[in-house]
């Protein structure tokens, strides 16, 4: 179903090819280490911009946290901003992939039946299919040609899509742009929902564990004091922040389950594997495995103080050649917000009618991402 609904060519969906190495290194170039002058000033300002809106209207934090996080996708990948209206075709399109990607489809078990014609009975599936994949090519195609039209023009700012598409105008990039299109396209579904979750998780956490906010308040103050806000260059000076970023990962990773899926049919200790089987990886295993952590179901950031601790980013931004991109852009954007959240907020729980604290309980979605 997800070819049938156009995410073929997403970067997530894409077989092992020349041309999903060619989308990936694309990806790289762009999120990574490398390109942070150009992303990093950015990142910084729209955190500020957040910072501003919570003061404004703290008991709206979740309504703000996810526009946020459309805008910074938008204006990394586009130049331009997230209007209302691309948020909202973003959420549907999101919501049509988690519904392919359930099983039971016919069209999964039993591929001919995509060769009938979509009016005979039976084969909603595929009026739908044509509805979603028309939402998607709205949602990726439209903001693309906007940002090539005013490269064209020499209107267009810095981006992911105008930076590339300069390069392929001057010959100096020779990818072929439907796989630049197809990686932008990739972006804002890929980070969106994975982010929004994380922070989530960390706003949670934060009000559940006063102790653990006051030790990081604490660190971030004993390093800059009231000067000024922490910056991306002063992550390796804050250690407890990064362990408690770590253990947000540890503690509920945003994808519990990662499939993979081999090209040809394999055999592994005497079980054999199918060509496209989907084999998935229990990430949420991992992170709780006893011979890596102790006491796995306790949030405990200072675990990760000990250098001979066991990662957990390793686990959930993916595995070998399918890994997350985007995993250094993502660290990065996530400890400007949540280092910057705690050095100018106190995460309180609710209060409720007689004074007293309404503490939540610690609980996840058993969705696509928890």
């Amino acid at each position: 179903m997800a070819d049938l609904i156009g995410r073929q060519d997403n970067v997530g969906f894409t077989y092992y090819s020349e041309k999903l190495k060619t989308a990936r290194r694309l990806l790289h170039s762009g999120l990574g280490p490398q390109t942070q002058a150009t992303w990093g000033a950015m990142l910084e300002e729209q955190t500020l911009m957040l910072l501003k809106q919570l003061m404004e209207s703290s008991q709206d934090w979740e309504h703000l946290l996810k526009k946020h996080i459309a805008s910074v996708f938008v204006r990394f990948t586009y130049g331009s901003d997230a209007t209302d209206e691309y948020v909202h075709l973003a959420e549907e399109i999101a919501c049509h992939t988690g519904l392919a990607l359930q099983p039971g489809w016919a069209a999964d078990s039993f591929p001919f039946l995509t060769m009938f014609p979509s009016w005979l009975p039976g084969m909603g599936f595929k009026r739908w299919a044509k509805m979603a994949r028309e939402k998607f090519h709205q949602c990726t195609r439209a903001p693309y040609l906007a940002t090539r039209s005013a490269v064209l023009s020499e209107t267009a700012s810095s981006s992911y899509v105008a930076d590339n598409l300069r390069a392929i105008f001057d010959g100096s990039n020779p990818v072929d742009e439907s796989i630049l299109m197809a990686t932008a396209g990739s972006i804002y579904g890929a980070a969106t929902d994975t982010t929004a979750a994380f922070l989530s998780s960390f706003f949670l956490l934060m009000t559940t564990h006063q102790d653990v906010q006051k030790r990081a308040q604490d660190e971030i103050t004993s390093l800059l004091g009231s000067s000024r806000l922490p910056m991306l260059e002063d992550l390796p000076h804050l250690p407890y922040i990064d362990a408690l970023i770590r253990e947000i990962h540890r503690y509920n990773p945003v994808v519990n389950l990662v499939s993979h899926s081999p090209l040809v049919d394999d055999d592994y200790e005497g079980h054999r594997i199918p060509r496209k089987t989907w084999v998935l990886c229990n990430v949420w295993s991992m992170t709780h495995d006893e011979t890596l952590y102790s006491d796995v179901d306790i949030f405990y950031p200072g675990r990760h103080l000990d250098s001979n601790v066991t990662d957990p980013r390793r686990f959930t931004f993916g595995f070998g050649r399918r890994a997350c991109p985007g995993a250094y852009f993502a660290n990065a954007h996530t400890f400007l917000v949540i280092a910057r959240v705690i050095a100018l907020f106190r995460i309180l729980p609710p209060v409720g009618p007689d004074g007293t604290e309404q503490i939540p309980t610690v609980g996840f979605t058993s969705s696509f991402t928890s």
